[in-house]
């Protein structure tokens, strides 16, 4: 599978407590200056890229769009199917660049 690493590791954040999935729990996590940054998936829709872009302008966090389906990415952290999460540690947003990047 591609990006394997990726969603292992994104497995672990959300497993630490660290990731928040779905764009309520986004916001809610941007709302408290929790959000370090925001991740969209491949195959979210224009709607959702629209919003998940104003979140992450309006908590000066990166929006990071990966390139995994929704359901890739529900798959890796046992969560619903989500088109935006936000990762709330600057270590592991880092870390899941760099996955990303290699």
């Amino acid at each position: 599978m591609e990006h394997e690493a990726f969603l292992r590791f994104l497995g672990l954040v959300r497993r630490a407590g660290k990731l928040q999935c779905g764009e309520e729990q986004t916001i809610q996590a941007r709302k408290r200056g929790k959000a370090c940054m925001i991740l969209l998936a491949s195959d979210a829709s224009a709607n959702a890229a629209d919003r998940a872009e104003s979140v992450s302008h309006e908590g000066s966090c990166p929006l990071l769009r990966v390139p995994c389906t929704k359901a890739q990415l529900a798959e890796a952290t046992g969560a619903a199917p989500f088109a935006m999460a936000a990762v709330c540690d600057r270590g592991f947003a880092e870390t899941l660049k760099k996955k990303l990047a290699g």
